[in-house]
């Protein structure tokens, strides 16, 4: 490790880390469609990951349920509160006009996964189902969140 800041324990890092992953959409919690592009980058520093992704697919599959981006490299730490948000960068190929709604992307403390959602007209948050995706959606995301 190197030290930062001082040559005490509490100032050596440690743990750095750059690797990719694999994300798979998922509806209803079952691994769905095929891709045209699926890569994922993360960037571990200590206990913060950064990571990126895009998926672009070649045919949304049959299934259904809640769209969620599974895979994420390491999970959230797993603390009352630990939820975070992840962005999205890019998002095409959808079936909703979604300029009057808010998409939230969120990963909830102690998942592997992002779970796609929005905020519908009467402020509720929904989850983005397969009737919202096409065969030719393509999502760019990030997000930065903390592991155990």
């Amino acid at each position: 490790g190197v030290y930062l800041g001082g040559t005490t324990a509490v100032n050596k890092l440690d743990d750095y880390e750059e690797g990719t992953w694999t994300p798979s959409l998922t509806l209803g919690a079952v691994a769905s469609g095929n891709y045209n592009i699926q890569n994922g980058y993360y960037t571990k520093i200590g206990r913060q990951v950064s990571i990126t992704l895009r998926i672009q697919l070649s045919a949304l599959g049959t299934n259904q349920g809640s769209a969620d981006i599974a895979g994420l490299p390491f999970a959230v730490h797993n603390v009352t509160g630990g939820n975070c948000g992840a962005y999205f960068g890019f998002l095409d190929g959808v079936s909703n006009n979604w300029s009057a709604y808010t998409l939230i992307p969120t990963i909830d403390n102690g998942a592997s996964n992002i779970r796609l959602r929005f905020n519908n007209a009467s402020g509720a948050w929904q989850p983005l189902n397969q009737g919202d995706l096409t065969n030719t959606s393509d999502i760019i995301m990030s997000a930065t969140y903390f592991t155990s």
